[in-house]
């Protein structure tokens, strides 16, 4: 969606031409819960706008606004979790100047991480909620940092580095992303990413490494999606009796099966580990539903039913999710 066909011009005692804005990207995203417990609420805390500022073929910059809570901070690190009480703040969750060549694409800036097939893409893409990995903010999407992309013939390789706090630097230690993966033109996506980085609050503080590992295979074809998804990952803390080590891990399989024309079937089985050193601590989640669309799928009302079970101290948190996402066709 162009802002204006008219190009815009600096005034230097002639017209020169320095770039055109376009909006590039809008999600709207009502959502209604309601939880067994009786709670019910509306919110619409994830929608968001992008708008692009593209000054050559080559160079472009993007940026996407919406609240806080879009970065999904990775909240094991003692920081992040003090300024979790920020997430309805509305500020820049994306801002990267991007460079376009035959030997790549070069990013720098708050830049959209790719842990996993979710992380990869942005929430108007997404069939499902929040897997439970990233609901409980065991990984950022998106940090201040630089990535590189090449792909060739359906063959792709990324790679980042970045800060770790999803956001401001806090310790002054850098944290790698990666990704290879395959993709064709009949929707089989196959790829394997981790990432690793050491944390430290302050010099008095022991040092953190995290280490993350993810693969999966998708096949989404039109309306059709068939996804099976792992993570694990592991936490370790120097201490001086002795290392301490968390282990955590999830993984899904999802599916989005059409019904008809204009309606498709949703189905989610997924467990969750928060920590390997806990018994009893394992949640399982069972998502089924209704997805409805347009011709365009510029509009899209999910209706889901969330069986939420943990293995122990079984919670009343069974609830029903009506989200309803309206987006734009134009993507810069």
């Amino acid at each position: 969606m162009l802002i204006s066909n008219s190009s815009v011009f600096a005034q230097t005692g002639h017209k020169e031409l320095v770039g055109e804005l376009a909006l590039s990207d809008i999600l709207l995203q009502p959502r209604f819960y309601a939880e067994e417990a009786g709670q019910q609420k509306f919110e619409l805390d994830r929608s968001y706008f992008f708008f692009s500022w593209k000054m050559s073929r080559e160079l472009s910059t993007h940026f996407g606004v919406g609240q806080f809570e879009l970065m999904n901070i990775n909240e094991r690190l003692p920081t992040n979790v003090s300024i979790s009480g920020e997430y309805d703040q509305l500020r820049f969750f994306e801002a990267y100047a991007q460079w376009d060549s035959g030997y790549g694409n070069i990013r720098a800036g708050i830049i959209p991480l790719f842990l996993g097939w979710e992380s990869a893409r942005r929430e108007s893409e997404w069939y499902f909620p929040r897997t439970l990995f990233f609901e409980n903010h065991e990984f950022g999407f998106r940090d201040m940092g630089a990535s590189y992309h090449v792909d060739s013939a359906g063959f792709y390789t990324e790679f980042a580095l970045h800060n770790g706090e999803n956001g401001k630097d806090v310790d002054g230690k850098m944290w790698h992303t990666a990704k290879v993966g395959w993709k064709n033109d009949r929707g089989v996506d196959v790829a394997v990413s981790a990432s690793n980085g050491k944390y430290e609050k302050s010099k008095l503080d022991p040092q953190e490494t995290f280490s993350y590992f993810n693969s999966y295979l998708s096949f989404e074809f039109q309306s059709l999606l068939v996804l099976v998804e792992g993570f694990y990952a592991k936490q370790e803390t120097e201490q001086t009796s002795g290392n301490t080590e968390v282990k955590f891990w999830d993984y899904h399989i999802d599916v989005s099966h059409p019904l008809s024309s204009r309606m498709n079937g949703v189905f989610r089985y997924e467990v969750y580990e928060p920590d390997h050193s806990v018994e009893g601590d394992v949640e399982k989640r069972i998502i089924a539903g209704l997805a409805f669309f347009n011709e365009l799928k510029t509009s899209n009302l999910y209706i889901w039913g969330l069986i939420n079970k943990e293995e122990s101290n079984e919670v009343n948190n069974n609830e029903i999710q009506i989200v309803w996402k309206v987006r734009s066709l134009s993507i810069f």
